[in-house]
C-alpha cells in the first residue's frame, strides 16, 4: 500500500505541475498576443517594458524566444532595426540547439524583412527561401500553413518594393486559403486583415480604386474583430484609404481617414507611417491653401524624413560590420563570420530643401553648363585642319609650324582617347608622351586652349563626367567619389571643387537636375 500512495503522490504531483505548466503557457500567450497587438498600438514604450518582463519571467526557452522576437517587432515599428535584429539573433542563438522549425521560420522571416527594408533585396530573398523550407518541416499542419503564408506575404512585400503589383496580387490571393486553417480565432481575423490591407495597397497603386476600397473595406471589419483597431495595418488601412477619397475629391473623408492614421502612427511612434501621413496631409492642406497647417505638416514630414534616414544608416552601419556568431547547421553554417558592407546600403532619399529662387538659379545654371558642353564637343570637331587652325592664331610662334600642328594634333588624339583621365597625368610626363618639351607644350595649350595645363585638364575631365552620365543613365546611381575617380580625380574633394569652379553647381546638386531631366516625359 505504501508504495501504491508514493506512486499515486507522484502521479498526482505530475499532474499539478502539468496542469500549472498548461496555464501558466495559457497566461504567456494571452499576455504575449494582447502586448503584441493592443498594447503596442497604445503606448508602445509600456509594450516595450512588458515584453522586456516577459523575457526577465520566462521559464522555458520557447517563451524566451517569444519574448524577444516581440521586442524586436516593437523595435522594428520604430525603424530601431539594429537593436531588433540584436534581438533576433540572440532568439537565433536559443533556437541553434533545437529543431523548433516554426520560431526558425519566424526568424528567417524576420530577417529577411529587414533586408529588404535595408535594400539588400537578394539576401533578403535567401532568408526568405530559407523561412519557407522550415515552415514545410513544421509538424503541424494548420501552423506550417500559417508561416507558408508569411512567406507568401514577404514574397509580396518584394513584388510591392519592386513595383510589381500583379505579382503581388497572385501572391497574396494565395494566402488566405493557408491562413483558414490558424486555430486561434483573433490570430486567423488578425492575418486575414493583414492580408486584405495589402490587397488594398497593391490595388492602389494600380490605380484600381474600386478594387482598393473593397479590400480595405475587409481589411477594417476583420481587424476590429481581431481587436487591432489601433495597429499599424489599421493605420495603414486609414491612409489608403484617405488617398482614395482624396482621388475623389472627397476632401471631408479624406481628411477623416488620415488623420485616424496619423494618430496611429503617432501612438506607436510608426516612423515609416508617419512619414506616409504627413506627405499626404501636407499636400492636402496645400489643396486647400491652408498654409499655416501646410507648413507645420510639411516640417513634421521633413522631420520624419530625416528620421528615418538616421536611423537606416545607423542600422547599415552597424549591421553589416558585425561579426555573427556561431549558428547551427540548419542555418547554413551562419556560424563564420559574416560581414556585410555598409556601402551595399545606399540612401536612396537625397533630400533638399531648397527655396523656389534657389531652384531656378540651379536650373538656369545647368541649362547654361549644358549649352557649354554642347559647344566643347563642338569646338573639339576635328572640322578644320591644324594647318587652319595655326594660321587662324595669328599669334607669334616659339616654334615652327609642322611642330605646332603636329602637337595639335597629337593634343586632339589625346583628347579623343580621353587619357586625360589618368589620374598621374602631368605637363611632364604629357610632353615626354608628345615627344616635345614643357615649354612648348604650355605654349600650345595656353595658346589654343586659352588656358594653363591644370585647367585644361580639369575642365576635360569634368565635361567627360558630364557627357558620361548623360549617355549613361545609369551613372546616375552611381557614388560621385567613384565617378570622380573614374574621370581622373584624385580624391572626391577636390573634384568637388573643381567641378563647382567650373559648372557653378556641387556634383550632387548637378546630379539631381540631371535625374529630374531624364524622367521628364520628353526625355
Amino acid at each position: 500500500m505504501s508504495y501504491l500512495r508514493k506512486l499515486f503522490t507522484l502521479f498526482f504531483l505530475f499532474h499539478v505541475f502539468y496542469v500549472l505548466a498548461q496555464e501558466q503557457a495559457k497566461k504567456f500567450d494571452s499576455i504575449f498576443y494582447n502586448t503584441a497587438v493592443r498594447v503596442s498600438a497604445i503606448d508602445i514604450v509600456k509594450a516595450s517594458k512588458i515584453a522586456d518582463s516577459l523575457y526577465k519571467t520566462s521559464k522555458t526557452n520557447i517563451h524566451k524566444i517569444k519574448s524577444l522576437m516581440l521586442s524586436a517587432d516593437l523595435l522594428e515599428k520604430q525603424s530601431k532595426r539594429k537593436k531588433a535584429i540584436d534581438y533576433v539573433l540572440k532568439a537565433d542563438s536559443i533556437l541553434s540547439n533545437t529543431e523548433n522549425y516554426e520560431w526558425k521560420a519566424r526568424v528567417y522571416g524576420f530577417l529577411s524583412t529587414q533586408y529588404r527594408i535595408l535594400g539588400l533585396l537578394d539576401q533578403g530573398k535567401e532568408y526568405l527561401e530559407k523561412g519557407l523550407k522550415a515552415s514545410k518541416k513544421i509538424q503541424a499542419i494548420n501552423v506550417s500553413n500559417q508561416y507558408r503564408g508569411m512567406v507568401y506575404q514577404e514574397k509580396a512585400h518584394y513584388a510591392l518594393h519592386e513595383k510589381n503589383y500583379n505579382e503581388a496580387i497572385v501572391l497574396l490571393k494565395k494566402v488566405s486559403p493557408l491562413f483558414s486553417s490558424i486555430k486561434n480565432e483573433r490570430m486567423k481575423l488578425f492575418f486575414f486583415g493583414n492580408n486584405e490591407e495589402m490587397l488594398g495597397r497593391s490595388y492602389l497603386n494600380l490605380k484600381k480604386y474600386n478594387y482598393a476600397k473593397q479590400h480595405y473595406k475587409k481589411a477594417l471589419t476583420y481587424l476590429n474583430k481581431a481587436n487591432a483597431g489601433e495597429s499599424q495595418w489599421m493605420g495603414m488601412v486609414f491612409y489608403g484609404l484617405g488617398k482614395i477619397a482624396l482621388e475623389f475629391n472627397k476632401t471631408k473623408e479624406s481628411l477623416s481617414y488620415l488623420l485616424k492614421a496619423k494618430n496611429i502612427a503617432e501612438n506607436i511612434n510608426h516612423v515609416f507611417l508617419k512619414k506616409l501621413v504627413y506627405s499626404d496631409l501636407k499636400k492636402y492642406y496645400l489643396k486647400e491653401e491652408d498654409f499655416d497647417k501646410y507648413t507645420f505638416y510639411n516640417t513634421k514630414y521633413i522631420n520624419s524624413v530625416k528620421e528615418n534616414i538616421k536611423l537606416e544608416r545607423e542600422t547599415s552601419n552597424s549591421e553589416f560590420n558585425r561579426v555573427v556568431k556561431k549558428q547551427k547547421t540548419d542555418f547554413l553554417r551562419l556560424s563564420k563570420i559574416i560581414t556585410i558592407i555598409s556601402t551595399l546600403f545606399i540612401c536612396s532619399i537625397l533630400f533638399y530643401l531648397f527655396t523656389k529662387r534657389k531652384n531656378r538659379k540651379e536650373l538656369e545654371k545647368y541649362k547654361a553648363i549644358i549649352e557649354k558642353l554642347n559647344a566643347f564637343n563642338e569646338k573639339l570637331e576635328p572640322k578644320n585642319s591644324p594647318l587652319l587652325m595655326v594660321e587662324k592664331t595669328g599669334t607669334k610662334c616659339l616654334m615652327p609650324k609642322q611642330t605646332e600642328n603636329r602637337l595639335l594634333t597629337e593634343l586632339e588624339k589625346f583628347e579623343d582617347k580621353k587619357e586625360f583621365i589618368n589620374s598621374n597625368i602631368s605637363l611632364s610626363s604629357l610632353s615626354t608622351k608628345l615627344n616635345t618639351n614643357t615649354k612648348y607644350l604650355s605654349y600650345i595649350i595656353n595658346t589654343h586652349k586659352k588656358k594653363d595645363f591644370n585647367n585644361y585638364i580639369n575642365e576635360l575631365r569634368v565635361f567627360h563626367f558630364i557627357k558620361m552620365v548623360q549617355t549613361n543613365p545609369e551613372f546616375l546611381n552611381y557614388k560621385i567619389s567613384y565617378l570622380s575617380e573614374k574621370c581622373g580625380f584624385s580624391s572626391h574633394s577636390k573634384f568637388t571643387t573643381v567641378f563647382k569652379n567650373i559648372v557653378g553647381l556641387t556634383p550632387s546638386t548637378f546630379l539631381k537636375k540631371e535625374r529630374f531631366q531624364s524622367n521628364q516625359p520628353n526625355n
